[in-house]
This record gives structure tokens, C-alpha cells and sequence, in this order.
């Protein structure tokens, strides 16, 4: 073989060789999401309540309970320091032992509502009360906060926007036609979901309706939203992704056998919570599961009206690490990435099945290569010289 000849073939070999490295590379898949490297512990009598929480700055702000008075005096709201693990402070400027639903901060105010249907402002540095409202009659099931204004939703349908530091009512709308979820706020728009199935986006200034859908078949009992994508999760254990600009559903999965109750999207990952006490994280871009944990099953159970035994209340990335609480007030934390081994790729699948369905062209193709690289090498040879001597003359 001469340079020429092993030149095409080494060429040839590098491309197949970059394929393949590319193959594999896309097909690591992470599996599981480790071993817990964070437990929830009491902190100076008081405990997580199985409510909600919000990390920033690496403070954890959630429902508290007061263990030293009978069963457990709820109603707190808590601020934990993450790194040493120790209790800040603690507030209960919603109505006493009202159950806090919902807690959100911005701003570096920390809001929160309850089954009272409170909704409360307190200085996250200190806990100190800066206002309340209660434009809501009872059990405010979500709070949301976002460019100086803070969205509510309650049990009656109804949902409020207040500004952020003064807690003045702005606006409000009712439609929906049932219990209010979730609500979420993105990028002047608010977001909200019920038990009626809908998912309705209104004007984040006026309140005015710009778009609803109804893709569940059951309640939506969680909301994400990043750009200018919709994740909701359904009772009926379906996670869909829906495209807000051009309203329309891009994919779905229903990786949970129970209601997803909480939702959480970083990095191309969603994570989910389900009311059976599953974290799933799956990809962003098809909803493929990627991995998944149950530490909370291994908890007692205590369930809502809307979710299940050892129910995923709330989720949150930080760092890294997949922060989760159940209703019975266990909170953990597991690192995002997971394991990772080495598998066939969506790619790959892809190849090999396209490849299935085009063979004859294929073989055609590999047939051309080998004729046109077998003539190349053929015309290089170099052939003996034939001498005077050894001709034959008749």
C-alpha cells in the first residue's frame, strides 16, 4: 500500500473513530443521584414543617413547627443557615398555628402565606414584619414574587397581585374555576394553575388574560416556567412542556405514577416530585428520565387533599445539590449530577435505526467506497519492469 492509499484509509478510520467517541460521549447516562449529603435536623426546638421552603444566599426559608408545645405548634416561618446548620430566626407573624403553605423570597423580603390566608412580608435578614395582607379569605395555597410585586393564589380561585413593598392590592382574577395551585411569575407574565386542569397566563401589570391551556386531565399541582417554557404537572402523574410563545405542547412524560407536586428546572434538567415520594430529573428537551431517587418513601405518611403518602412538596437546585421536602417535614439534599456509566445514545439508537431502514443504499455507498479506494491503490502499484531478455519470440 502506498502513502496515498494509507492516507484515505487512515482518514477514513479517524472519521469512524470521531463518530464513535461521539456516540459514546452522548450516551452517558446518569443513573442515580448518590447518596444523601444533607438531612434536615431540629434546630433550637423547631423543625421543618412538611410545607415549603425558598434557598438564597445559602439561607433555607420555610414552613416551620415549634416542638416544645403540644403536637407541635405550627404557623413558623424559619430561616436555617445551610453551612453550619443552625437556626437564624424564626417568625409567626401569620395568624398562630395558621400552617404556612407557601413561602418565596425577592429583594431580600421573605413572603410567605398560609392556611389563614395571610400574606406576609418579613425582612430576610432578621425575620422583622414589614406588612400583611389578607385579600385572600382562606388557605393560600401559593405565593410567587418578581419584579416588585408578589402573586397569590387561594382556595376560593382567586388570584392577587400586591406590590412587593407596600402589600397593596394591584389587581386580581378569577379565571379559574376551582382552588388555585400554583402560580409562578416570569418575564411580565403570571402563570397559575388549579384544580380544574387549566393553566391560564395573564399580564403581569394588568392582570389581563393573554392565554390558557387544559392538557391535564386532572389538577395541575405545579408550575415552572424558563424561557418561555411552561412545565406543569398533573394529578393524573404527566409532566408536560409547553412552548408560551408559540402555544403549542413540544412533549410530555409520566415518569410518576402519582401527582407531580413540585417542579424545578436547571442546567437542561427537570427535576419533579411526585406524591408517592419519587424525585425524578429528566431531560429538558424530551423529557427522557435520567435518574431517580426515593429516600423520602422511607418517611411516615401524612397526605393533603391533592397529593399522595410522603408527598414532594418542594424543590430547589443549589450549587449543584437537589434540595427536596416531603409532607412530613423530611428535607434532603442529593447531588444533581448522579453516576454516570456509559450506554447506547439516543444517537446511536437513532443511527442504527435509520441505518435499518436504508441498508440497501448503505451497502451501495460502502460498495462505491471500496471500488473507488481498491482503484487508487490498484493504479499506485508499481510494477516490475519487463527486461529484453526474458521476452519470447515465436
Amino acid at each position: 500500500m502506498n502513502k496515498k492509499a494509507l492516507l484515505i484509509v487512515v482518514i477514513i478510520v479517524l472519521i469512524l473513530s470521531s463518530i464513535s467517541t461521539a456516540l459514546v460521549v452522548e450516551g452517558r447516562k446518569r443513573e442515580d443521584p448518590g447518596s444523601v449529603i444533607w438531612d434536615a435536623e431540629g434546630w433550637d426546638n423547631f423543625a421543618m414543617d412538611g410545607t415549603d421552603f425558598f434557598i438564597s444566599d445559602g439561607v433555607l426559608y420555610g414552613g416551620g413547627v415549634y416542638l416544645q408545645q403540644p403536637f407541635g405548634e405550627q404557623g413558623h416561618v424559619i430561616a436555617v443557615d445551610l453551612e453550619e446548620n443552625e437556626l437564624l430566626w424564626n417568625h409567626n407573624h401569620n395568624m398562630p398555628t395558621a400552617r404556612i403553605n407557601s413561602v418565596h423570597g425577592s429583594n431580600d423580603i421573605i413572603y410567605s402565606g398560609s392556611y389563614s390566608g395571610d400574606i406576609v412580608a418579613a425582612d430576610a435578614d432578621n425575620g422583622e414584619l414589614l406588612w400583611d395582607h389578607s385579600y385572600h379569605d382562606y388557605l393560600v395555597w401559593s405565593v410567587h414574587s418578581s419584579d416588585n410585586a408578589v402573586y397569590s393564589g387561594c382556595r376560593d380561585g382567586l388570584v392577587v397581585s400586591a406590590d412587593a413593598d407596600s402589600g397593596e392590592k394591584l389587581w386580581e382574577h378569577t379565571f379559574h374555576d376551582s382552588t388555585i395551585i400554583s402560580v409562578y411569575s416570569s418575564e411580565g407574565f403570571v402563570y397559575s394553575s388549579s384544580g380544574d386542569g387549566s393553566v391560564v397566563v395573564v399580564d403581569a401589570d394588568s392582570g389581563e388574560m393573554q392565554w390558557s391551556h387544559q392538557h391535564h386531565e386532572g389538577p395541575v399541582g405545579s408550575l415552572y416556567v424558563l424561557d418561555n417554557i411552561v412545565y406543569s404537572g398533573g394529578g393524573e402523574g404527566e409532566l408536560i412542556a409547553y412552548d408560551a410563545e408559540k402555544q403549542e405542547k413540544l412533549w410530555s412524560h409520566s415518569h410518576h405514577d402519582e401527582t407531580v407536586s413540585s417542579i424545578y428546572v436547571q442546567d437542561g434538567v427537570v427535576y419533579s416530585g411526585d406524591g408517592d415520594g419519587y424525585v425524578i430529573a429528566s431531560d429538558s428537551s424530551d423529557g427522557e428520565k435520567l435518574w431517580s431517587h426515593s429516600y423520602h418513601k422511607e418517611s411516615s405518611s401524612r397526605s393533603s387533599w391533592w397529593t399522595g403518602v410522603d408527598a414532594i412538596i418542594s424543590i430547589q437546585v443549589v450549587d449543584g445539590d437537589v434540595y427536596s421536602l416531603d409532607n412530613n417535614g423530611n428535607a434532603l439534599a442529593v447531588e444533581a449530577e448522579g453516576s454516570l456509566t456509559l450506554g447506547m445514545s439516543r444517537a446511536w439508537a437513532s443511527f442504527l435505526g435509520t441505518a435499518s431502514e436504508y441498508l440497501g443504499v448503505i451497502v451501495l455507498i460502502s460498495v462505491i467506497i471500496l471500488i473507488v479506494v481498491g482503484a487508487i491503490w490498484g493504479s499506485s502499484r508499481v510494477w516490475p519492469k519487463e527486461s529484453s531478455t526474458d521476452r519470447k519470440f515465436p
